[in-house]
């Protein structure tokens, strides 16, 4: 353990040296608080962060050994504990340092892009979805190699926000605010170790000491690659003017491709694809296939299903809008979801990359979509909350907020524990649908009424369920895949079955969960929603 420590520390000094920290507290731009937008592309994962501590990184009571010695894990536990705070540390800074205004999220979608969609911001959630599988994975359930990537997380800290406290002195000259996640408060907090006699006794054998080294390794090298690429967003920022007009010019020109995808759909010219990743028949694994329709079949049956088909006039248009507002979260997540939690990293352990890679990608652009329905739902305009409100009711209300961001999370951890497996990756896409599937059937004839009522507007597309239009921009051969679009045909083991179901049970109880909170909001919570009404204006 101690070669594996000093290793860290040796790398942790040569970041020091990284420019994006020089960056950071150089005083050359003209508003200080703009040193401060290399934290865009850590939007999410900032966000994200009690979750992270929560889900990843401490140990559950049902995984302890009994009677084992529980000293480092102790250790862990407390240190998240604190750690899982951080966010709120943030929210306050956004809030009171105006971060809306100077990184143009002022308005929900904008948020959204941000936080899930911009492909700008991918390679940071490429970087971040690692991270994520590092320490989900086997190895990382062993204590010892769990403190080290928390020790490696520290050491991170610590130098990042060393960098930001500096920068902190001429933002409260400027601004008259002392920063709290960016300065000196959140820096006492973030130390650069985890603890430290309780690593006394722990004693590595040669072949524990080269996997140590090894992590060390790779953790280093993807805190290097999130470095360069924060680096790299800021000066494209400077070249543009600032995170605002480059973020913005960026979704204009995405929505441009999505209306003129859109009006070559409405010209016919853009058929929905023939190919199904769904299984029509029963094959190898007739026991998971019967198990996703087992579970499909609950979500059709939901009580919300009833309130949505009984929806009309203003009551359905209320009904479309606290769908959008509630899964909006969901919806854009999946877009780094598919994209980058559900690759299958090499080398494979079998057949079925091409698969999953053609269904990710081609997947991955259907947030896209719900950005359309957001703006012909005018929901921007109807949203009356701050965006620092938004932000804490997506992420941190107890009844709408924290049980998604828990589902979200738990997705990505049982999907990023197999990173080598084509299948499980195939059925953790699959197991998305077991919602969605009944939630646009659900949502289909609120469309199709939405479009009698509304025969100037625009049509829905997302939530009618046409998701196909921008397919060709990631898998070019989406209209005559070149690779099956199912691995339902193929043997699976034992172990994967199991895996399977325990990973569709996941993802569907999340998901009832999800259902439920619609219900409430259309019912028994309606009034707390009721901005969202057709009677309901906004007050100027």
């Amino acid at each position: 353990m101690r070669a594996a420590l000093g290793h860290l520390d040796t790398l942790s000094r040569e970041l020091e040296g990284h420019p994006l920290y020089r960056w950071i507290g150089d005083p050359q731009l003209k508003d200080s608080r703009r040193h401060y937008d290399c934290f865009i592309p850590l939007f999410g994962f900032v966000m994200s962060f009690p979750f992270y501590n929560e889900r990843y990184l401490a140990f559950r009571e049902d995984t302890r050994a009994p009677g084992q010695d529980t000293k480092l894990e102790d250790t862990i536990n407390h240190h998240v504990q604190e750690d899982r705070t951080h966010a709120r540390l943030f929210l306050a800074d956004f809030r009171g340092l105006e971060l809306d205004e100077l990184w143009g999220t002022r308005h929900a979608s904008a948020l959204m892009w941000a936080l899930w969609v911009s492909p700008l911001l991918d390679p940071g959630r490429a970087v971040e979805s690692r991270r994520i599988q590092e320490v989900v994975g086997d190895e990382a359930v062993a204590p010892t190699y769990r403190y080290l990537h928390v020790e490696q997380l520290e050491k991170d800290g610590n130098l990042l926000f060393s960098a930001t406290t500096r920068q902190a002195v001429r933002v409260k000259q400027q601004t008259g605010i002392t920063p709290v996640y960016f300065g000196m408060h959140h820096l006492e907090r973030e130390s650069g170790h985890v603890g430290g006699s309780e690593l006394e006794p722990v004693a590595f054998s040669a072949e524990q000491t080269e996997r140590a080294l090894k992590l060390v390794e790779r953790k280093h090298a993807l805190s290097v690659e999130m470095n360069d690429f924060m680096h790299r967003f800021v000066q494209m920022a400077e070249e543009a003017g600032g995170p605002e007009p480059l973020l913005s010019r960026e979704r204009r020109e995405r929505m441009r491709g999505v209306r003129e995808q859109l009006a070559e759909y409405q010209a016919g010219r853009l058929p929905a694809p023939t190919w199904n990743p769904r299984p029509e028949s029963f094959t190898e694994q007739g026991e998971l296939i019967a198990a996703w329709h087992r579970h499909h079949a609950d979500f059709v049956g939901h009580p919300v299903s009833a309130l949505l088909r009984e929806a009309r006039g203003p009551e359905a248009v209320f009904a479309l809008r606290c769908a959008a507002l509630l899964f909006a979260p969901r919806i854009s997540a999946l877009h780094a979801f598919y994209l980058q939690d559900c690759r299958v990293a090499e080398p494979a352990t079998g057949p079925g990359t091409p698969t999953v890679d053609f269904l990710r990608r081609a997947f991955s652009t259907e947030a896209e979509l719900f950005f359309h329905d957001w703006e012909v739902l005018e929901m921007d305009a109807r949203i009356p909350w701050t965006p620092a409100k938004l932000l804490e009711w997506w992420f941190f209300d107890k009844v709408y907020g924290r049980p998604e961001m828990e589902a979200l999370h738990e997705f990505r951890r049982e999907t990023l524990r197999h990173p080598n497996d084509p299948l499980l990756k195939y059925w953790a896409l699959m197991s998305v649908h077991l919602m969605s599937r009944a939630f646009f059937g659900n949502l289909r004839a609120l469309t199709e009424r939405f479009a009698v009522d509304h025969p100037a507007s625009p049509p829905l597309v997302y939530l009618q369920g046409t998701h196909h239009l921008l397919y060709g921009q990631m898998a070019p051969d989406w209209r005559e895949p070149t690779c099956s679009t199912s691995l339902a045909h193929l043997p699976a083991t034992d172990a994967q079955r199991r895996a399977v179901l325990r990973m569709m049970e996941a993802f569907a109880a999340y998901g009832r969960k999800q259902f439920d909170n619609l219900a409430r909001a259309l019912s028994t919570d309606r009034e707390c929603f009721a901005f969202l009404g057709e009677e309901w204006r906004r007050i100027p």
